[in-house]
Formats: structure tokens, C-alpha cells, sequence
């Protein structure tokens, strides 16, 4: 059967036709959805950098879960890379936050933590992850 006697003709769609220049597009850099995150904080691209070359982002998770088991009153969390300034390249990444109550119970809570960290974390690990913190009022 011919088009011309078929009561309902096919369409016969034209192909579209694009014309591409050879305009090099402006520089853009990556875009970051969101930052990276150890064990719920925030890690800065050079402690994410530092943290992964060296295998330690499970015993950063690892100290972090521990710090927020042991002391109750742990807050305001932050990583941080540093620079050892009297040993030649030497370098850790150091959870910081902030906690509160009496001396004695701090220190204790600081001697567990501790214990822990030399139980369950090689000394290799455990040397790049340096633990510090601060009073809050």
C-alpha cells in the first residue's frame, strides 16, 4: 500500500541538525556538595588529604565515637592538620572540643580515653591522631 492511499500518512520527523563552535569553555572548578565528614565532623580538605594517604579515617571515627562515649559533655568538635614545627616532616591530624565539669573527673575521662586508644589503635595510627581540648564555662 502506497503513502498516497493510506488515510493516515506517516509523519516522518526531520533530523535535527546542531551546529557545535569550537569555543573552549572558562575554567570551573569542582564543585563541593558538601563538605567531607569524619565520624559526623567536618574534616578540612588537607585533613581528608592527610587522613586517607596515612589510613586513618576508621581510627579518627574510632577516637571520636570514644571521646563522645567518654565525655559526656564533649562539644563543639573540630579537626585540624598540624605541622610539627621541630620535627622535620612530621605531621597529625588533632581532634579538638570542648568539655566541662570537675578536674578530677576530666582527667579520668582523659586517662580512659587513653587506655583505649593504646589497646585498640597500632602506635602508627595512634601517633597521627593527636586529642586536645578545652574547658567550656
Amino acid at each position: 500500500m502506497s503513502e498516497t492511499n493510506n488515510p493516515k500518512p506517516s509523519i516522518i520527523a526531520e533530523p535535527a541538525v546542531a551546529t557545535y563552535g569550537s569555543v573552549k569553555p572558562a575554567y570551573v572548578p569542582p564543585v563541593k556538595i558538601k563538605p567531607w565528614t569524619i565520624a559526623g565532623v567536618e574534616a578540612p580538605d588537607v585533613v581528608w588529604e592527610f587522613a586517607r594517604k596515612h589510613e586513618l579515617v576508621p581510627y579518627i571515627e574510632m577516637v571520636i565515637h570514644w571521646v563522645r562515649e567518654i565525655f559526656p559533655t564533649a562539644r563543639n568538635f573540630a579537626l585540624e592538620y598540624v605541622i610539627d614545627p621541630e620535627i622535620e616532616d612530621y605531621s597529625w591530624v588533632e581532634i579538638r572540643f570542648y568539655v566541662s565539669g570537675a578536674a578530677e573527673e576530666v582527667f579520668e575521662q582523659y586517662q580512659r580515653l587513653n587506655r583505649k586508644r593504646t589497646q585498640y589503635i597500632p602506635f602508627d595510627k595512634s601517633d597521627r591522631i593527636g586529642v586536645i581540648f578545652g574547658w567550656m564555662e
